[in-house]
């Protein structure tokens, strides 16, 4: 995979993001590099204040420096990380909820909060 620079956020473009990006994060450029070449995708949670230099806040509580935007998720996408959170084992008993519910259960989720 190539490594684009311009996917790459700071604590200097941070508010160009919104919570519930999946990218990749690291607090050096070699490790944002090595977690996107293992495609560890995380799930962003928060970005944190100008004051901040570990911006980008993760749902495991972790912050970090530097993150790379991989997408934002469709429905689909948004599903199962409703799934996996709710540990209901399958996006698909999701299938019928309006595309509102389901990003609302979407940042509920990523911002740690239950849907």
């Amino acid at each position: 995979m190539e490594f684009d620079k311009s996917k790459v956020f700071t604590a200097l473009n941070a508010d160009e993001l919104r919570p519930g990006a999946v990218g990749f994060c690291g607090d050096s450029v070699e490790a944002l590099k090595a977690n996107k070449e293992a495609g560890e995708s995380v799930f962003l949670k928060k970005v944190l204040g100008e004051e901040e230099v570990y911006r980008f806040g993760l749902r495991n509580g972790l912050f970090y420096a530097l993150f790379y935007l991989s997408h934002y998720p469709d429905k689909a996408g948004k599903a199962s990380c409703i799934a996996e959170a709710l540990g209901i084992g399958s996006s698909a008993l999701l299938e019928d909820w309006p595309e509102s519910a389901v990003d609302k259960a979407y940042e509920r989720i990523v911002s740690g909060r239950q849907a």
